[in-house]
């Protein structure tokens, strides 16, 4: 049974997790649990590569905590509508990657700071990454998000990034289903798609500085800059390709030596999504489309988060079972029994 351990540990974890900051590290089946002021510090320290971390709701300063091994961190997720039992995971702090954390994923929590490959050039190296339904500042996959790194197969899935994301030029790099606020720079051979693009860097668009990469099937929302009094898609940016995306200005192509096919132009965000009233992010927005079956993708799915073949996920809920309810009887009954109910549901991805 998919993550056995958590079901078998979930009660005590709802019930204690919150006050005493209970993390649970699981190792071949074993269960270990860290508290006290540094808990996911301590755990992080204490895995060894392969184990699992699970981390409950509730508020942990980690200051930049570094992983340099294997390890899958689940917390249970960011989003009100979805963490009213066990409150969101809230990490204060960064993250960084640096060699050795090879095939780590990390899924199902708020970072209030950015998560990066690497600390020099000398350690950026990272591969088979997966990043996931994490709310989370700028992401950058090198050790400054502009220098070359030679990280390779990542998947960035189903987050919401606050800031940017800095590509790095990394390799075999999958951006899909994510809700970003500015925009993307430094990537070449990217595959971008089906995210929700709001916002733009100053005077070069929410595209820069990327070479041969396939943008298709997102909504994208180009700002004015008030640095030149203009709209900008993108800039020093190469034959790239759009295609099939909902645009909010007048966009033509070829623009310069990037082409496109498909697109669709000045879309209001507005009569696109089912409730969005502003360009900054609110978890009240249902960015559902109004009229999926008249924006259709390359794949033939609804552009967007909802679309592909697995769309986002509602809530933005972690692949670990999940509390949606739980009830904690205030005080014992006549017979010494405290009564606890909770609701556990099994999650498929």
């Amino acid at each position: 049974m998919k993550h056995l351990m958590t079901l078998i540990c979930i009660a005590t974890l709802v019930f204690v997790g919150n006050a005493q900051k209970l993390v649970t590290v699981s190792h071949n089946g074993q269960a270990s649990f860290f508290t006290g002021n540094s808990p996911v510090n301590d755990a992080v320290a204490a895995a060894v590569s392969g184990d699992t971390i699970y981390i409950p709701g509730g508020g942990f300063s980690v200051g930049t905590l570094t992983i340099d091994k294997s390890l899958t961190i689940y917390g249970v997720g960011h989003s009100p509508d979805s963490t009213n039992a066990t409150y969101r995971t809230e990490i204060t702090g960064n993250i960084t990657l640096v060699q050795g954390a090879t095939n780590t994923k990390l899924e199902g929590f708020y970072l209030s700071g950015d998560l990066t490959f690497g600390t020099s050039a000398g350690n950026q190296f990272v591969e088979n990454i997966t990043i996931k339904r994490i709310n989370l500042q700028t992401l950058r996959l090198s050790w400054n998000g502009s220098a070359p790194t030679t990280a390779n197969n990542i998947l960035v899935e189903e987050n919401i990034i606050r800031s940017e994301i800095q590509v790095g030029y990394a390799t075999g790099v999958v951006i899909s289903k994510n809700r970003i606020a500015q925009g993307f720079r430094y990537a070449s051979n990217t595959l971008i798609t089906n995210n929700i693009l709001f916002g733009s860097y100053c005077g070069s668009g929410p595209f820069y500085a990327l070479d041969n990469c396939l943008i298709q099937n997102n909504f994208i929302y180009v700002a004015f800059s008030p640095c030149t009094g203009n709209y900008f898609i993108h800039s020093g940016s190469n034959t790239n390709h759009f295609a099939n995306n909902a645009i909010n200005i007048n966009q033509t192509f070829p623009a310069g030596t990037n082409t496109g096919t498909g697109n669709w132009v000045n879309v209001s965000y507005t009569s696109f999504f089912t409730n969005c009233t502003g360009t900054g992010f609110d978890y009240a927005y249902d960015y559902h489309l109004q009229t999926p079956g008249s924006y259709l993708g390359t794949d033939g799915t609804e552009i967007g988060i909802y679309g592909t073949a697995s769309p986002s996920k509602t809530g933005w809920v972690p692949e670990n079972p999940h509390v949606s309810t739980k009830t904690i009887s205030p005080q014992t009954d006549s017979n010494g029994e405290l009564n606890i109910n909770i609701t556990v549901g099994a999650q498929d991805n």
